[in-house]
């Protein structure tokens, strides 16, 4: 009966708080990890890799956060000033700053940010059906390692014995039915004649595992994480754990950007109200 009394006490302890630091060293959280995949369009005209020592002028627009997928309630997103200045650090780091007077854009990069879960029906004690699967693939790069597309709808589920994956094939196909947040950053070409499309030049999607983490902390380090692919093609996607290279790297709290921007407020066009057709 004490015994018991003790482990009642434990669960309602734990349920208020006081014991969330127990509980982490019990049950520890897996580190971050993020899955990186910049696409360059065949079309897309060829250009010198920026460098902070030679580094591409561009013009900044933010379109703001985004529900990529299904929608999860009850985690804050962080500061849309706070995710401007963290990619605006990032992309310094990769030698992208924003235009200027004496330095006109010859780029425009657009950014959004926000989450990826899954959008599923379940009713039990049926199979649930995660609608969205083969958009989630593709945001993870999927197409990248040749998994086949029709595999990816949910019309088309994959039989056990009748289908054959490779190692990362199957990585990226579990990741696919999990919980991520976001970052989405593209490059256009600003440098064509007037009345012309912009061109893409790159596109780059960030995703990070959220299970288990706060947006607020984990969506800055994630973007950090994948800083050194953005603008960069990947042949295939790429993984990153946060003690691989970024340990030292990826610091959670007020970012400060006076070695790259200086401290004033930086010219980004906020494309933030402008929604697409599907509402997202």
């Amino acid at each position: 009966m004490r015994t018991f009394l003790v482990l009642v006490a434990f669960l309602l302890a734990a349920a208020s708080g006081v014991c969330g630091g127990l509980l982490s060293f019990l049950f520890p959280l897996d580190e971050l990890q993020t899955i990186t995949v910049t696409d360059v369009p065949e079309d897309s005209p060829a250009a010198r890799a920026p460098t902070p020592a030679q580094p591409v002028y561009y013009l900044p627009v933010c379109v703001g956060y985004r529900d990529f997928g299904g929608v999860i309630a009850g985690d804050k997103p962080p500061k849309k000033e706070d995710m401007i200045r963290v990619i605006a650090k990032v992309l310094a780091k990769q030698g992208f700053l924003p235009a200027n007077a004496q330095h006109p854009a010859t780029q425009m990069i657009l950014f959004a940010w926000g989450t990826f879960y899954p959008d599923s029906l379940e009713i039990p004690p049926y199979p649930g059906v995660q609608f969205n699967y083969g958009q989630e693939l593709a945001f993870l790069g999927g197409a990248r390692i040749g998994i086949p597309e029709a595999q990816s709808h949910p019309a088309f589920p994959e039989i056990e014995g009748l289908t054959f994956s490779t190692p990362q094939q199957e990585q990226i196909r579990t990741a696919a039915r999990d919980l991520f947040y976001v970052a989405k950053i593209a490059a256009y070409d600003l440098s064509l004649t007037a009345g012309r499309k912009p061109r893409l030049l790159w596109s780059t999607r960030i995703s990070g595992f959220a299970r288990g983490r706060y947006m607020v902390d984990a969506l800055p380090a994630i973007v950090v994480m994948g800083g050194p692919n953005i603008g960069r093609d990947t042949p295939s996607p790429v993984w990153t754990r946060a003690s691989d290279r970024f340990k030292a790297e990826v610091i959670l709290g007020q970012p400060k950007l006076e070695e790259f921007l200086g401290s004033g407020v930086l010219p980004v066009i906020d494309a933030s109200a402008v929604r697409s057709k599907d509402g997202r």
